[in-house]
């Protein structure tokens, strides 16, 4: 038998008998159905909220992280063993991710992008990179943060320790030079917006 739950970061958990675990992921795999070990967080699928069906949605999240799960994973399916991705499609952020490594809000104008949050050890919000990025543009902007992470980290470095050592700076030229402009917050300072526990 299987027992099987949803977890709050929007994962399907099935408890298995380890004899019958290669029987599952085959079902899974050909049903398109990513399996990973509960532990290991290699696979780059974003949670997300319920995007364009929420009344108060200005982006599509949901429609958007399904949609850049398989370009991630094909990207970067080798690069990293622990990374969480956020999506938000207003600034309500009904889903918790403004401690990812990635946190993405939506709003009229685009998606607005924070990178390196943490909640292990001292906690830490993510920090602001860049507003107004178009939806076809995300999947970019994503990629070239995990790309300038990828390239400077050292041994077991986390996004959050690898700003810690370089600094923010890094993050944002290379974003404006992908034609993306890194302007503050409209809010001011670098905090993402707070969430809130419902829709």
């Amino acid at each position: 038998s299987v027992f099987l739950k949803v977890t709050e970061d929007q994962r399907i958990g099935f408890m298995v008998p380890k004899d019958k675990l290669l029987e599952l992921h085959a079902k899974l795999s050909k049903s398109g159905i990513l399996l990973k070990h509960y532990r290991n967080h290699s696979i780059l699928s974003p949670k997300a909220c319920l995007g364009e069906l929420c009344s108060k949605c200005e982006q599509d999240a949901l429609g958007d992280a399904i949609e850049i799960s398989p370009m991630l994973n094909e990207k970067f399916k080798e690069s990293f063993s622990a990374l969480n991705i956020g999506m938000n499609g207003c600034e309500t952020a009904c889903v918790a991710s403004a401690t990812d490594d990635i946190h993405v809000v939506g709003n009229s104008k685009g998606y607005k992008l924070f990178i390196g949050g943490k909640i292990s050890g001292e906690p830490k919000l993510a920090e602001h990179v860049v507003d107004g990025i178009p939806r076809p543009k995300i999947v970019e902007a994503i990629s070239i943060m995990l790309d300038t992470y990828s390239q400077n980290k050292q041994e077991n470095e986390s996004l959050s320790d690898v700003i810690a050592r370089l600094g923010m700076d890094l993050f944002k030229e290379s974003i404006q030079k992908a034609g993306m402009s890194s302007n503050p917050p409209e809010e001011g300072g670098e905090s993402p917006p707070a969430e809130s526990s419902g829709a």
